[in-house]
């Protein structure tokens, strides 16, 4: 029992460091992703069938 809980908690600890990591490059390429994928997420919401209305009612 020892030693999945020793195991359980080492996943744990790496889980959160990438979390963490995770947040960090979140916040920091957060900016440049708005910029680089603004016009791309904007094309396809204007290109695809679906979601026309949206994307009008969006512009709009």
């Amino acid at each position: 029992m020892t030693n999945t809980n020793t195991i359980t908690t080492q996943a744990m600890d790496i889980l959160l460091d990438v979390v963490h990591h995770d947040i960090l490059l979140v916040s920091r390429a957060k900016s440049s992703l708005i910029t680089s994928a603004g016009p791309f997420l904007m094309f396809v919401l204007l290109t695809s069938p679906w979601s026309t209305t949206s994307a009008q009612i969006r512009v709009a």
